[in-house]
């Protein structure tokens, strides 16, 4: 590049294209990250050769901006899904006003340990109704059992669990009929 392209600012210059400043005949290379259509902000250089350098850099810089970018929306995404997975509840809270869907979902998506098998109360209840497990009442309170007999009672599984196990039933007895 020569001098004669250098020697001003103008609003249509481009990012990382690198200039000459009018008043103190410094080099710079315009960061549009900063500031669009000004040069205020840009990094000023004594030599051609050390803008040239910024310029490689500011690139460089841009590239993984760019990279950056794309990685923190697919991270995005996959929180977005991991988000609707954790608040699906199948229809078992269609009718709860938001403070109670919250107290729920705490209630049902919080780890514990299962025959010394870590997962939610959720996944654990509907793995169980799945296998054909069912609710009841017994010995003063309720009690979900599973296909082989064995039971989780309210202390373990929460009422709002039982509710969740009850809801289940109740909804894979309505497909059924």
């Amino acid at each position: 590049m020569e001098n004669k392209e250098l020697l001003v600012f103008t609003e249509d210059i481009e990012a990382g294209e690198i200039y000459m400043t009018p008043a103190l005949r410094r080099y710079a290379v315009h960061d549009n990250k900063i500031n669009n259509k000004k040069p205020f902000g840009d990094s000023l250089f004594k030599t051609l050769d050390e803008a040239k350098k910024e310029q490689v850099l500011y690139f460089e810089r841009a590239k993984q901006r760019a990279k950056n970018e794309i990685e923190f929306k697919a991270q995005e995404k996959a929180a977005q899904l991991l988000k609707e997975v954790l608040e699906d509840l199948d229809g078992f809270d269609a009718e709860m006003s938001l403070m109670k869907r919250g107290r729920v979902l705490k209630t049902l998506n919080r780890q514990v340990s299962w025959s010394r098998i870590f997962r939610t109360r959720k996944e654990h209840i509907k793995q169980i109704i799945k296998e054909g497990g069912n609710v009841k009442f017994e010995w003063g309170g309720r009690r979900l059992y599973t296909e082989n007999d064995t039971f989780y009672d309210e202390g373990v599984t929460t009422k709002t669990g039982m509710d969740f196990a009850q809801y289940l039933i109740d909804k894979q007895e309505i497909k059924t009929s």
